[in-house]
C-alpha cells in the first residue's frame, strides 16, 4: 500500500511558496507607498519666522504637492502645463518680501498665488542668460502681508517653466533689507532733488563790536 501522506520535501516547499507570496505582497504595498508619498511630497509646512533678521530658505523641489522634474540631485527644479504648492506656517504676523531665485533662456511666465489669490500673473518671466547658476540668478521680488497660521503658496506653469532653484520669505524689517536700504535710497534722492537748484542758506548773527571806553 502506498503511503499518500505529504512527504517533508513537500510541506518545505509548500511554506517556501507562501512566503513568497508574503514577501512580493509587502514589496508591492511598499512600493506603493513610496510611490504616494512622492507624489505627496513633504507633509511638513515650512516654518517662517517673522520680527528682525527673521528669513526662511526654502529649496524649490521641497513643495509640498503637484508635480515637477527635479534637477542637479534637487538643487533646481522645473515643471510643464503643471503646478506645486508650498505649505507655510507663518509665526508672526507681517510685512514679508518674496524672493524667487530662477535660470531662464526664454521667457516662461508663471502665475504666483497665495491663498487662492493671484499675486502675479507673469511672474518669473525674464531672461537670466542661461539654464544654470553659472551666472548670477534672476530673482522675482513680491511684498505681501501675511497673518498668523498656515499659507498657501502656488505657483502654476502656462507652459514649460525656468529652473527655479529656492524661495526666500523674509520680514520685510530685517536688518540689510533690500526694501529697506531702497528705502533709504529713496529719502535720499528725494532730498537732493527738493534743493537741486537752490542756493543753500546759512543763518546769520549780527556781533556789535565792543564800544571804545572813554
Amino acid at each position: 500500500m502506498t503511503d499518500r501522506r505529504p512527504t517533508w520535501l513537500q510541506h518545505g516547499l509548500k511554506a517556501l511558496g507562501c512566503l513568497a507570496v508574503a514577501i512580493g505582497v509587502a514589496t508591492t504595498a511598499g512600493l506603493a507607498g513610496a510611490a504616494a508619498a512622492a507624489a505627496e511630497g513633504t507633509a511638513v509646512p515650512h516654518a517662517v519666522p517673522g520680527g528682525p533678521g527673521g528669513s526662511t530658505t526654502i529649496p524649490a523641489a521641497s513643495f509640498t504637492r503637484g508635480e515637477a522634474e527635479t534637477l542637479w540631485n534637487g538643487a533646481a527644479m522645473r515643471f510643464h502645463e503643471k503646478w506645486v504648492e508650498y505649505d507655510l506656517e507663518v509665526r508672526q504676523g507681517g510685512t514679508y518680501d518674496l524672493t524667487v531665485h530662477y535660470a531662464a533662456m526664454g521667457e516662461r511666465p508663471v502665475r504666483l498665488s497665495l491663498d487662492g489669490t493671484v499675486l502675479n500673473e507673469n511672474a518669473l518671466c525674464r531672461v537670466s542668460g542661461s539654464w544654470g547658476n553659472d551666472v548670477p540668478l534672476r530673482d522675482d521680488r513680491t511684498t505681501l502681508k501675511l497673518g498668523p497660521g498656515k499659507h498657501v503658496l502656488r505657483l502654476e506653469a502656462k507652459g514649460l517653466t525656468g529652473h527655479v532653484f529656492d524661495i526666500v520669505i523674509a520680514a520685510s524689517d530685517s536688518a540689510g533689507s533690500i526694501p529697506t536700504i531702497q528705502k533709504a535710497k529713496d529719502s535720499l534722492l528725494a532730498l537732493v532733488s527738493k534743493f537741486r537748484g537752490q542756493t543753500p542758506k546759512f543763518p546769520t548773527t549780527t556781533t556789535t563790536p565792543p564800544q571804545p571806553q572813554i
